[in-house]
């Protein structure tokens, strides 16, 4: 990666983090940085902190815990707290690069969230949809709604009673598959806790 800005020209590692969109979020970052007076960091520091960058929830591979031990071996996990059309626009192009496997997707989210905007970007890279209502979430979209909007955008969807379910549904499948548990960060924290 290469940043050039009003004053550092930097060659620097790629982020750590996946998605072609966190190019475009580690040179935002840069920029600032740069603007900062009074302030001071080395190109080595940064190029440190982009090999290391942890964000949880975005674009996370899960590579221990129950729900992967659940599925078979070489199924990738994957977790993302994304829930808007936007976000589903930049799943869309990281899934359009994931054909090399099958992609199931679980999606809880929050009520308030435009459902078919976000899941339409994905939907021409699903296999399919189990859909989970949000567990211990006062305002959650329910599952069935989740699954009409998966419907409505060309998605095969089933209803989930809970995340265990929709994973163990999954591990049905002839391997290798990948998964994406998405659609918010509420959600996201119910697997992580989960997962533990």
């Amino acid at each position: 990666m290469r940043f050039v800005g009003t004053g550092w020209q930097l060659d620097l590692p790629l982020p750590s983090l996946p998605g072609a969109h966190q190019l475009a979020n580690a040179a935002t970052a840069i920029a600032c940085l740069e603007q900062l007076s009074g302030f001071s960091i080395s190109a080595e520091a940064i190029a440190h902190g982009l090999r290391h960058i942890e964000w949880p929830a975005r674009l996370q591979r899960l590579t221990h815990g129950p729900l992967l031990s659940t599925l078979p071996a070489g199924t990738e996990l994957w977790l993302d707290g994304g829930h808007n059309p936007s976000a589903g626009e930049v799943l869309g192009a990281t899934a359009a690069d994931w054909h090399d496997r099958p992609l199931y997707l679980v999606v809880g989210m929050l009520k308030t969230k435009d459902a078919a905007g976000f899941l339409a970007p994905i939907a021409p890279h699903a296999k399919a949809l189990y859909a989970v209502t949000i567990p211990g979430e006062e305002n959650p979209h329910p599952a069935a709604e989740i699954a009409a909007s998966a419907q409505a955008v060309g998605i095969q969807t089933q209803v989930s009673d809970s995340i265990d379910a929709a994973i163990a549904s999954i591990a049905q499948q002839k391997p290798p598959v990948r998964v994406l548990i998405c659609g918010s960060l509420h959600f996201a924290g119910v697997v992580l806790a989960e997962n533990g």
